[in-house]
């Protein structure tokens, strides 16, 4: 019989199956988490998922960058700046 017992083969195959168990990350650093949602991509939906505090956060930057005009169905304000009247020939 070789130098191995019954018992100890049990115990030795075990150790050899211990990596597949483990799961391969058990050591590894996590990654931090974005800290907005709008940093973070999703894969279910076409839009950027706001919180309602990051989505006022985003409307006011633009609002600095860009401040919004009032204007009476698109007449007057901000529609007027649009180039894209002045390519297609579209009248006032």
């Amino acid at each position: 019989m070789s130098a191995y017992r019954r018992r100890d083969f049990l115990k030795l195959s075990s150790l050899s199956a211990l990596p597949l168990i483990m799961p391969i990350n058990t050591f590894a650093v996590e990654k931090p988490r974005p800290s907005i949602d709008s940093e973070a991509v999703y894969f279910i939906n076409d839009g950027i998922f706001y919180r309602p505090e990051d989505f006022l956060n985003k409307l006011q930057e633009i609002n600095t960058a860009n401040p919004i005009e009032r204007d009476n169905y698109a007449e007057g304000g901000t529609i007027e700046r649009l180039c894209i009247l002045d390519i297609l020939g579209k009248w006032k």
